[in-house]
């Protein structure tokens, strides 16, 4: 209705009507809509999110790997790589949250490389596809990238393209 105020965050109900102004961070469903929840979504910890990031970046090579390419794990001072391998070409994932690792991995061209708690924009090797959990976007492109971003956005994780 007009002259009604909607706070960030909000979700509202399909089909609601919104005739008074709803704070930020809340749930709200009805004609008239009425608040169902206060502080929603919930915020969670870095250590559930870490969890839930990493489980995402399983299930994701678990369907990779249910489409009948192969897929093999390596970790490294706590980086993730993941290698694809598809039509005789290897693509490289790598999962890096801890900015004092770059400097361990080599020269190698990957295809795709997911950040979180750092800046990708300060990492210094060649890759064809970015993404930054924490900004939420993505530069370059990859088949192997696209295909996560497809993954991963059935759980509501979206990227603005920067390039």
């Amino acid at each position: 209705m007009p002259g009604v105020t909607i706070g960030d965050r909000v979700v509202i109900g399909a089909n609601s009507l919104i005739n008074s102004n709803l704070p930020s961070n809340v749930m709200a469903a009805g004609s008239p809509a009425k608040i169902l929840k206060n502080n929603f979504p919930p915020e969670i910890s870095p250590e559930k999110r870490n969890e839930l990031i990493n489980q995402i970046i399983i299930e994701f090579f678990t369907f990779i790997k249910y489409s009948g390419l192969a897929v093999k794990q390596s970790e490294f001072r706590d980086v993730k790589i993941f290698e694809v391998l598809k039509k005789n070409k290897i693509h490289r994932l790598i999962y890096l949250d801890n900015p004092d690792v770059e400097n361990t991995l080599s020269q190698q061209d990957y295809d795709l490389l997911v950040t979180d708690k750092i800046n990708s924009d300060v990492i210094n090797l060649k890759f064809k596809m970015k993404l930054d959990l924490v900004k939420k976007n993505r530069k370059g492109k990859s088949e192997l990238g696209e295909e996560f971003c497809r993954f991963i956005s059935r759980y509501g994780i979206r990227f603005d393209r920067i390039d």
